[in-house]
């Protein structure tokens, strides 16, 4: 049997492996906010990327689009409002799959966080309204500091009327999201309300 003769970087440890304590330099202090390796996210992101490409491909016919007006509990994170590109998929008359990209700005927060979603969602509908849940991955990026990106869930309620190639729409999303920062946990959970204009494309 033969050996590898390949030897590892000096200096560099495999990714997510902890650190021995005599590996650290002399003097090192330890990081106020440990990183964190989580393999959910990267799975969860390529999967919103994937259902980003099948509404984009899906025929004139079954699907529709919307751009939207966004405000939200931001929980630990303050007030924020953005704006919103929705996608949707239409497969049945009761039910549809949307997939929409945001962006928000929290501002009372101890510091300024920006947050951008990427969020697909199931709905079922009769008549006029519509009920549904679905998962996201939120980029975060705060002006001063670092702050963990997130996986979230959330439900949603809401009232749609599109007649015939343009509509409007309101819509209330409870969004789940816990996080860390190096200014402290972030608890992110809170309600949004989202309104705009619905039409084909």
């Amino acid at each position: 049997m033969f050996r590898s003769t390949r030897r590892p970087a000096r200096g560099r440890l495999p990714r997510c492996a902890p650190r021995r304590a005599d590996a650290r330099p002399a003097g090192h202090v330890p990081h106020a906010r440990p990183a964190r390796c989580s393999r959910r996210a990267p799975a969860v992101f390529a999967a919103l990327v994937g259902a980003a490409l099948v509404a984009a491909a899906a025929p004139p016919a079954a699907r529709a689009g919307g751009l939207l007006a966004l405000w939200r509990d931001g929980g630990t994170l303050g007030n924020g409002w953005g704006v919103a590109l929705a996608r949707r998929i239409v497969a049945l008359p009761v039910l549809s799959a949307e997939v929409r990209g945001s962006w928000f700005r929290f501002a009372d927060a101890p510091v300024t966080v920006d947050a951008f979603p990427v969020e697909a969602t199931a709905r079922l509908s009769q008549g006029l309204a519509f009920v549904g849940a679905g998962v996201g991955y939120t980029l975060l990026s705060a002006d001063s500091g670092a702050i963990d990106n997130a996986t979230t869930y959330h439900v949603v309620a809401g009232v749609e009327l599109a007649p015939g190639g343009f509509g409007a729409m309101l819509e209330a999303r409870y969004t789940f999201l816990d996080t860390r920062a190096d200014f402290g946990h972030v608890d992110g959970d809170g309600l949004g309300v989202s309104a705009g204009v619905l039409f084909n494309w």
